[in-house]
């Protein structure tokens, strides 16, 4: 195994050298998506997966804490991966969140 370590614009891997991108709890923290983004992108092989797990931010339900914290939203967060362009797979609901969602993206396998 060989650790590589990033920026905070490129996860510095090869080109279609990754299978899974798994970001969790840290996409709010993110200052330039779009670079990052495209940097994943560029990494996974076609067909490679990007998944994605942080925090809800839904104002009247969220903690106030998650809402000072948290940038924006799932659906802002989604939109940013599609720009990118990953396909938006599905969400899974994992019963033992309380406060997270699981977001599945997919690299297509044909641009």
């Amino acid at each position: 195994m060989t650790t590589v370590l990033g920026t905070d614009v490129s996860i510095r891997l090869p080109p279609e050298s990754a299978d899974l991108v798994f970001i969790c709890d840290t996409y709010h923290h993110f200052e330039s998506p779009q670079q990052s983004l495209a940097s994943i992108y560029r990494a996974l092989k076609p067909g490679g997966r990007l998944v994605l797990i942080d925090f809800e931010r839904i104002p009247g339900v969220s903690r106030e804490f998650l809402l000072g914290h948290v940038r924006a939203g799932k659906e802002v967060f989604q939109s940013e991966i599609v720009a990118a362009g990953f396909k938006f797979i599905d969400e899974i609901d994992v019963e033992a969140f309380e406060e997270n969602y699981l977001l599945r993206f997919e690299k297509p396998k044909s641009p």
